[in-house]
């Protein structure tokens, strides 16, 4: 006895026209997709190729790999959309090999969309990544469009071949990333601050002074050439006094020594010395370099400062300067906004000075946008206590800086991606009161 013949349900007519809507719907989306996936592709791939064309003209290297990059991809991006226009009757190729083409400079194209990438994860998050991950997004829904119509470049049926894409995809990133990572450590400058009394002499307001020699030295112990971007110094002069009565106690007391309450007030203390309570600001000035000015590798560059001190009233003088520097190939600046010769220093306004940062490459400009660097110079004081004590400085980058504070657009990464770092120098010297 034979096997019966599973039952068969023979579509209804509802599900054949359900079915036929279907295909209609998507058929009908097929083709604006396609279209806008056309026109984005070729103008952003026209777009790559005038940021690429841009950047390969640039003297800094990182930037020559992002334009050769951006350059290759855009070209390829391009092309493939021409070649989808082109009649088969003047290439002379098949329907397959136009496709394969087409399919070959669309994978092509995702280079300039993850070189974006890589460059703003390395600079710091921003809103600008969603662009372009869409450009990267929209090529590669073409590039599969392309594949699931048939495309095979020749290229991908050979193993060495996609080893050699998939090396190249693998070297992107440390290669692109090295040339914007945000810089660690920037601090590649040795500055030494060497003092020594150089003379006396008898003045007529002051008394008997001395000349002391505050000779300053700096020198870029890295690869990279250096920028300027602030300089600052401040003298002190310090009357050192002796306890009078001093008790070698087991424990520090405010009666003998007392240690706990100057450590709060002056944030130090010493048994045989009192905290110096008689001190005075001799001398200070900022930009002796001047900002712009270089500094090459392993060049050394030296200023002496000559400041006057009586000697009768102080014992002791110390002197710190900080030189803060960028790397030249990171910052360029662009526009003085401001200057601190146009402004007064006082106790309650520090002086500033802001520039627009030149984009070194126009990579540079589509993830980081318009930046702007600001050092300001203010009047010190010591902690915890309501008195002049020298100069200190301030680097701060940003978009507009002047409303950074309400804006929210401040970017502390900024900073590194441009290499600034600062190094501070001091020194002392003791006066002898027994000097002719």
């Amino acid at each position: 006895m034979g096997e019966l013949a599973p039952e068969q349900r023979q579509p209804s007519s509802e599900d054949t026209t359900s079915e036929s809507k279907l295909k209609w719907f998507l058929g009908f989306l097929k083709k604006p997709v396609l279209f806008s996936v056309w026109v984005f592709n070729s103008l952003w791939g026209a777009f790559a190729v005038v940021v690429g064309s841009h950047d390969l003209l640039s003297p800094r290297a990182g930037e020559r790999l992002t334009g050769a990059v951006f350059f290759i991809g855009g070209l390829a991006l391009t092309m493939s959309a021409i070649w989808t226009l082109v009649p088969r009757k003047v290439t002379g190729q098949t329907i397959d090999r136009q496709m394969n083409y087409a399919l070959g400079g669309v994978i092509l194209g995702l280079l300039p969309g993850i070189t974006l990438i890589i460059i703003q994860l390395n600079y710091g998050y921003s809103r600008r990544i969603g662009f372009w991950l869409l450009a990267v997004a929209i090529p590669a829904l073409g590039a599969i469009m392309l594949w699931n119509k048939g495309a095979r470049p020749a290229f991908f049926r050979a193993p060495s071949s996609v080893a050699i894409l998939a090396a190249g995809i693998a070297l992107l990133p440390p290669l692109l990333g090295g040339a914007f990572r945000p810089v660690v450590d920037a601090t590649i400058v040795d500055a030494q601050m060497d003092m020594h009394v150089v003379g006396h002499r008898a003045d007529s307001k002051l008394g008997n002074v001395a000349v002391i020699e505050c000779k300053l030295t700096i020198k870029n112990i890295g690869k990279r050439r250096l920028m300027f971007v602030g300089s600052l110094y401040s003298v002190r002069a310090i009357d050192s006094r002796q306890r009078k009565s001093p008790k070698k106690a087991d424990w520090p007391t405010e009666a003998g020594w007392p240690m706990g309450s100057e450590l709060r007030n002056q944030a130090w203390s010493g048994r045989y010395e009192s905290p110096w309570d008689k001190t005075t600001v001799d001398e200070v000035g900022y930009d002796f370099f001047s900002p712009g000015d270089t500094l090459e590798p392993g060049q050394q560059v030296a200023v002496t400062l000559l400041p006057v001190v009586p000697y009768d009233q102080y014992d002791t003088v110390e002197a710190y300067a900080t030189v803060a520097t960028a790397f030249d190939d990171r910052l360029m600046l662009g526009e003085q906004k401001t200057s601190v010769g146009e402004q007064t220093l006082d106790k309650d306004n520090p002086v500033q000075a802001i520039w627009d940062i030149e984009p070194t490459s126009w990579a540079v400009w589509l993830t980081q946008g318009s930046q702007e660097l600001r050092v300001a110079y203010g009047m010190d004081s010591p902690w915890n206590q309501d008195k002049f004590s020298g100069l200190y400085l301030e680097l701060g980058t940003g978009r507009d800086l002047q409303i950074q504070q309400t804006s929210g657009q401040y970017n502390p990464r900024a900073s590194t991606a441009y290499g600034l770092g600062w190094t501070t120098a001091g020194d002392s010297v003791i006066l002898d009161a027994t000097d002719p």
